[in-house]
């Protein structure tokens, strides 16, 4: 019975792994290190974590805001990329 319940529990945490990897044949679009644009303020961004999470590519960024405090925001590749054009950076 202590078996069957050890085997139990391993199976319930191994369907519960909050860790995703991304799918076989996609790519994160950015590196970290880069600088992006958020499309809403113009702020740039630096990448400092690329992360897979329920189904969509997000990104850990560290920006300033007008006060020169550091912060921390997490945005989809999505939010990114539909930023216009002249608004994103690579640097």
């Amino acid at each position: 019975m202590k078996k069957f319940l050890l085997l139990l529990l391993i199976g319930i945490m191994a369907s519960c792994d909050p860790v995703k990897k991304l799918p076989e044949g996609e790519e994160f679009q950015y590196d970290i290190g880069e600088v992006v644009y958020y499309k809403i303020d113009n702020m740039p961004m630096l990448i400092d974590k690329r992360m897979y999470k329920k189904g969509k590519k997000m990104y850990k960024v560290v920006f300033k805001n007008e006060d020169g405090q550091l912060l921390f925001n997490v945005v989809s590749e999505h939010e990114i990329l539909s930023a216009p054009p002249f608004n994103r950076a690579r640097i």
